[in-house]
């Protein structure tokens, strides 16, 4: 059976990378686009005025003014209250209770089908 398989894999290689070049390439895109974000994040760069034209670069100065204004670590810190609330704590123990709460039943709900 491993023969078989291992055959038909190399028979069939240039099929299977053609399968997945589109993921690759959008995989490739997307990752060149982040990069290329990540390095205009250390210019002044804008989409009007003048330094729409003339940028320059301005090292970490866009960071931290970033990190040292207030409303920005108030966002920051409820989306990690939120993301701890719901994704940490609420849904493994609403999930352990919506079992914990079925496990003695014997309806539709135990069989999955609805």
């Amino acid at each position: 059976m491993q023969r078989q398989i291992r055959s038909w894999l190399t028979a069939n290689y240039g099929l299977l990378l053609l399968g997945v070049l589109p993921a690759i390439l959008l995989l490739g895109a997307l990752l060149y686009f982040i990069a290329w974000a990540f390095a205009y994040s250390f210019t002044n760069l804008e989409l009007v005025e003048i330094t729409s034209v003339n940028w320059s670069w301005v090292g970490l100065d866009n960071y931290r003014r970033l990190l040292t204004r207030r409303a920005f670590l108030e966002a920051l810190w409820t989306a990690v209250n939120f993301i701890f609330f719901s994704a940490i704590v609420g849904q493994p123990v609403l999930g352990f209770l919506l079992a914990l709460a079925l496990r003695g039943s014997r309806g539709r709900l135990r069989r999955g089908a609805l």
